[in-house]
């Protein structure tokens, strides 16, 4: 699915938010729904395209373990590799958040992968900002992905 697509269906699946809410909230928080399961899409389809879309150049991207990583790193983790398979990446428990041009979005990332004959699965927190522009209608210009704690 390209991008276009997948930010298509983010809005058809979170069309309720719209219900409640002012219609250019609304619309904000429904793009950055899309920009979000783009994330977690250009990792499942090791989609390198889609990372270079969607991350900012500058952004910074912090791992449970504290290692800093930039555009660069963050993008060759999303590479195809030689016995690499993904199984999943999701996001649950998303809370979305705007204020003026910047999108705040809180979760848990789910992902499991296949290497060398080994299964390895990965659940963290994250929070990750947003600013709106680019081809997507956000950027990522931060992530920071923690212990998952209890929910």
């Amino acid at each position: 699915m390209n991008a276009r697509g997948l930010m298509l269906l983010a809005l058809l699946a979170a069309a309720p938010l719209g219900a409640q809410r002012p219609p250019a909230l609304a619309a904000g928080l429904l793009s950055l729904a899309g920009a979000d399961s783009a994330w977690a899409h250009a990792y499942v389809a090791q989609d390198t395209v889609l990372g270079l879309t969607l991350l900012d150049p500058d952004v910074v991207v912090t791992s449970s373990t504290g290692r800093l990583k930039d555009r660069q790193a963050e993008v060759a983790d999303m590479a195809p590799a030689p016995g690499l398979r993904m199984h999943y990446f999701r996001t649950v428990n998303v809370r979305l958040r705007t204020r003026g041009e910047t999108g705040i979005v809180t979760g848990v990332a789910e992902w499991e992968f296949e290497a060398a004959g080994r299964t390895a699965a990965y659940r963290r927190r994250y929070t990750a900002v947003y600013l709106r522009g680019g081809k997507l209608g956000w950027r990522m210009i931060a992530l920071h992905l923690g212990p998952p704690g209890d929910g």
